[in-house]
């Protein structure tokens, strides 16, 4: 089976696409039994009814047990196949080979360490051999989680606001090292660039709104993304193809193989990551001025909330649309921020809502929102927290019935309806 046509390439051949939800999700069956689990094996047993998407499920329970359930089928592909290239369906060698089994589904309960991190698997390792993705390498989001749950002696509301809110890029600390090597020396470099290359080595990864080395990198990047794929790919293509930043990674790291310790790269390499970084500061300097240490990665990499209503209208926009704000984050950052490597550097994606829940007999909500509180464009609360969340500044929430009515101004009391209908004979 190879799934439904989807596209004719040519006469006499199309493509075909297989998904794991064209025979039903089992989404609702899923999520209803998650939610009447009473322990880790109900969540185990809830997580087989799920086809697709494939998730992962977090859980605790009243006994202090924790655990992790990736829910969702995932096929078993040949070696040679990742299904992110098309292959020839005739030969009879490239289809699934059925699907990872339950057991085998990535899991865990109690880890010795007291803690779990949910934040995005790695695609294949020696402990699950099944290829369940292709784009988690490219991110060390797990990772990061993980080291700095280790380096906290303890672990109390601030310490986990400020995990939840960073923004530490590790791609960028894999690529940059070796991009350094390969920059240091060129005595053709101008001013301007060799002080562009001085901010990105004093960078500490970090990806917050206000770090030129975070600047300077992603201009590089861009203009290095820009010469290695646009004319190949066409414009239109490449356009395309730009907004999914985790398959732009897999492009770049092919061609770079960067790590601090892999030798040179090869000539024509080495070449293209020059004239891109020359690009890049010349770039830098068109849109944040002469002075690269005061390039802000915020000032490029900026958000624009757009109410559906005001699509086709600026008058609508002015009352509903709010921004552009300028941000901090990256695709890879534990606060999410998924940007274009485009001129426009915009967000394309990110969280919009963060949370800390304290689980005691009543809960100890903080949480950040983009916007605020009230859908309607005249009341107070349509935009009032976007500073707030642009900082990284987390309220404390009323979640006691009690606590919610102290500071209430208004009301809504629900009431069932009366049934004036006769009653059947």
């Amino acid at each position: 089976e190879t799934g439904p046509i989807v596209s004719e390439i040519e006469k006499g051949r199309a493509m075909a696409l297989r998904w794991t939800g064209l025979g039903g999700t089992g989404l609702f069956q899923c999520m209803y039994q998650v939610n009447r689990a009473a322990n880790g094996g109900d969540v185990r047993a809830a997580a087989l009814s799920q086809a697709a998407p494939v998730f992962q499920i977090v859980w605790a329970d009243s006994s202090g047990n924790i655990g992790t359930q990736i829910a969702g089928s995932i096929p078993v592909r040949a070696a040679h196949s990742d299904g992110v290239i098309a292959l020839p369906a005739w030969t009879g060698v490239n289809g699934w080979l059925g699907f990872v089994p339950a057991p085998d589904l990535p899991s865990a309960t109690n880890p010795q360490e007291g803690y779990l991190a949910a934040g995005e698997s790695a695609s294949k390792s020696v402990l699950h051999p099944f290829l369940t993705g292709v784009y988690g390498d490219a991110s060390g989001r797990d990772r990061r989680i993980l080291d700095l749950l280790k380096g906290s002696d303890v672990l109390d509301r601030e310490s986990l606001a400020r995990i939840a809110l960073d923004t530490y890029s590790p791609w960028a600390a894999q690529i940059v090292p070796g991009l350094l090597r390969d920059l240091q020396g060129v005595q053709e470099f101008s001013e301007p660039e060799r002080k562009a290359l001085s901010v990105l080595q004093e960078w500490d990864f970090n990806m917050s709104r206000d770090s030129a080395g975070a600047a300077v990198f992603c201009l590089w990047y861009e203009s290095f993304l820009d010469a290695l794929l646009r004319e190949k790919l066409g414009n239109s293509f490449y356009q395309d193809l730009a907004a999914r930043s985790r398959l732009m990674a897999l492009a770049a790291q092919k061609k770079l193989g960067h790590a601090a310790e892999v030798a040179p790269q090869d000539n024509e390499t080495r070449q293209l990551i020059r004239k891109s970084f020359r690009a890049a500061v010349a770039m830098g300097t068109r849109l944040l001025g002469n002075d690269t240490a005061k390039w802000k990665w915020g000032s490029l990499h900026k958000v624009e909330f757009q109410h559906p209503l005001a699509v086709h209208s600026s008058f609508l926009g002015a009352l509903f649309d709010v921004g552009p704000v300028s941000v901090g984050g990256s695709w890879d950052a534990i606060r999410f921020s998924e940007w274009t490597p485009t001129p426009s550097f915009r967000e394309t994606g990110g969280c919009s809502l963060t949370q800390l829940i304290e689980m005691a007999p009543t809960p100890v909500v903080l949480s950040s929102v983009p916007l605020g509180n009230s859908a309607h464009f005249f009341s107070s609360h349509y935009k009032n927290e976007v500073s707030a969340w642009q900082a990284g500044r987390l309220a404390l929430l009323a979640v006691a019935l009690q606590d919610s009515g102290a500071g209430a101004r208004n009301s809504v009391l629900f009431q069932p309806a009366i049934d004036s209908r006769p009653a059947p004979q």
